[in-house]
Parts: structure tokens; sequence; C-alpha cells
């Protein structure tokens, strides 16, 4: 924890320092409390993502410190510390290392729960999205709805306000009879509610007149799931519902706006719930780097416990007297433990390997290799 607590420290001091102008210009803006609210939020989106990132290298670097203090030594005369008479009294070094793998254990188990269950639930948080604290609106996108095809762009994306500014909607020949483009002001997104069917609503729409003839004159319908199926319209007018406005259009949609945020736009992870969903319903996203993401996502616990057991076995040897040399090892193994998984969901997006594979091929590498470097600390 205590390592957690420096790494983290360390972090607010660096990102701090650099922001401080935005800083006072935010207490300029709102008022004390609001803006207290708002830097907490921030950099608990960033503190967590930093630490997501490092995965279980906070819990190796503790047990790290852990062990390296109980080798120092007591007096300039004596070398090992504490450890030396612990192994002298019968007890093996894999005793030793036993309370620092489910301590380990614990922590990854914990982070687990917070990058999962906890975090996922930050995304309209200040930052989510964005390096700056204003945070609500995301900066320009484009994104393909890979069930029609169609094209929405936008200049901004209000998550809170699930408001894309100043969008745009292009829709393929497959759909009508030639490109179509329809730009407005703002796009609302409207739930699925009492008959009303989902989708955004568009306000100040470019040439209102021309593209509502256009409509009223050859309508576009969405590409059925069955034959039988009935032909729905793909936008509508004030003429097909009485709760579009006169000089409003509703594009209808199953995309939410949370679905237009580009993955690598966003600090916060979705939920596997979400994620999920969008495997089962893909929307904006290829099925298959999804379906990466879940196998490595669900495994992430055991991987990050196979760099803890990789790493204890190399602490706790006596062969390597020179801590500088270990540390150059320990270097060495969680480059690997980093670079493994990379590899195999690169394979795995070329088809050489399954996604399932990509996952788990790691772990059969890692655990085999830990059991045999812990092998001679069992007596």
């Amino acid at each position: 924890m205590l390592c957690l607590f420096i790494i983290g420290s360390i972090f607010l001091v660096f990102d701090f320092f650099p922001k401080i102008d935005d800083i006072f210009k935010l207490f300029q803006e709102h008022n004390t409390p609001r803006a207290l609210r708002i830097l907490l939020q921030f950099y608990t989106v960033h503190l967590l993502n930093a630490l997501r990132i490092a995965g279980a290298i906070p819990v190796l670097a503790g047990a790290m410190l852990a062990l390296y203090s109980l080798e120092k030594a007591s007096n300039l005369t004596t070398r090992g510390g504490e450890i030396i008479p612990i192994l002298t009294s019968g007890f093996s070094r894999w005793r030793v290392a036993i309370p620092f793998c489910y301590t380990g254990c614990a922590l990854i188990l914990i982070m687990t729960f917070v990058f999962e269950v906890l975090f996922p639930r930050c995304h309209e948080w200040p930052g989510a999205n964005s390096n700056n604290y204003s945070a609500d609106v995301q900066k320009a996108f484009t994104q393909r709805d890979l069930r029609t095809g169609i094209d929405i762009q936008g200049d901004a994306l209000d998550l809170r306000k699930q408001k894309i500014l100043s969008p745009g909607f292009v829709i393929p020949p497959t759909l009508a009879k030639k490109n179509l483009f329809i730009a407005a002001g703002s796009a609302q997104w409207l739930p699925k509610k009492d008959g009303r069917p989902s989708g955004y609503l568009l306000a100040e729409v470019v040439n209102f007149a021309e593209h509502k003839n256009s409509l009223l004159a050859s309508p576009i319908f969405l590409p059925t799931k069955s034959p039988d199926a009935p032909a729905e319209k793909l936008i509508l007018t004030a003429e097909d519902a009485d709760w579009i406005g006169p000089e409003e259009l509703f594009f209808r949609s199953e995309i939410h706006p949370s679905d237009l945020r580009p993955r690598d736009a966003s600090f916060v992870p979705i939920s596997l719930v979400d994620l999920r969903h969008k495997i089962k319903m893909p929307a904006t996203d290829d099925q298959l780097p999804l379906r990466i993401e879940m196998h490595r996502r669900i495994l992430q616990p055991l991987h990050d416990a196979s760099l803890l057991f990789l790493c204890l076995p190399i602490i706790l040897s006596g062969r390597f007297r020179s801590k500088f040399i270990v540390s150059i090892i320990l270097m060495i193994v969680i480059l690997i433990h980093y670079l493994m998984p990379i590899a195999c969901g690169f394979f795995a997006e070329y088809g050489v390997v399954s996604p399932l594979a990509a996952a788990w091929i790691p772990l059969f590498i890692f655990y085999p290799l830990a059991a045999f470097l812990f092998e001679e600390y069992y007596t």
C-alpha cells in the first residue's frame, strides 16, 4: 500500500504543477467546493488509469522493498539482516515467500474489483475523455455504424447531456439513391420509450426544407433483418410523429452516445457487461479486437499474479548478491511479461491464433516458468 501511495504521489506531483494556471482558472470559474470536487474526480480518473496501466508492478515493487528491507544488515559486520536467522531456524525461502504471495494476490483482487466494477462508472467524471478539467465534452470524432454503413460525425460529444454538437450523418448509396449528408447544429439522444424508437433528434438542420422534401418524396428505409419484417424509416419528420418539431428531423439509431466514443479516446474502460453487449451486437467497433480485449481483461488478475510469482524467486535467490544485477533481471522479466500479451494480441488480430488462445498463451508460459523458479525453494 505504501508503494501504491508513493507511485500515486509522484504521478500527482508531475501532473499537478504543469496545470497550475488551469487550476487557478478553475477556482475562478467555480466556487471552492465545486472546484475541489472537479479536481478530486479528475485526478481519481487519471490516477486509476495510471495504476491500471501499471498492473501488478506496484504490488511487485512493494514486495521488493519489503524483502530488501529484511535483507539489510543489522550492523556493519552482519550480512543478510533478518533473512539469514529465518533460514537458519528451519524456514525455507518458499515459506518466506508465502506471505508475500498471499498479500500480493489479495491486492491484485482488490485492484481488479476497483478497475472492473468501480472505475467503469466514472465515464462522466471530469477528465474521463480528455486531459483537461472541462471534462464532459469529447473532441471531434467519426464512427461508422457497422449494421447500416452510416458514418456518424460530430465536432464534439457531450456524454453528460448525451448530445452530439455539430453532427453530420453520411448515408451510403446502399440505403439512399446517392450519398446523402445531413448536418445539423446538435443531435440529442432519445432512448426508446412508449412506442418511440431510439435515435437522435436533429435541431438546426442545414438545408432543412430541401432534406424534408426529399425525404417525403423518397423515404429512406433501414435494411430489414428478415423478408417478413416491416420496413422502418431511417429518418422521421414532423409528419411521421407528433413529438418531432416542425424544423427537426429524427435519425433512427440504436447506437448510444457512449458507443460513439472511440475506445482509445477515453481513460476509463467500459464495463465487462457493456463489452459483452458490444460483442453480441457490434455497432461501431470490429468484433475481433473486442473479443481479444474481453478475454484479456477476464484473465488479467491471473496475468498480474504471474508477474509476482515470476519475480519473487528471483528476489529471494541467494545466487545474486548485487541488488543492481537483480534489478536488471527483474526489469527484463517485467518487459517480457508486458510485451508477451501484446504480441499474442497482434497474432490474434491477424488470425494466427484465436482471441482465447492469445489470452491463455502467456499464462501457459509464465506459470510453468514460475513453478520451475520456485522448485529449489520448496524444501
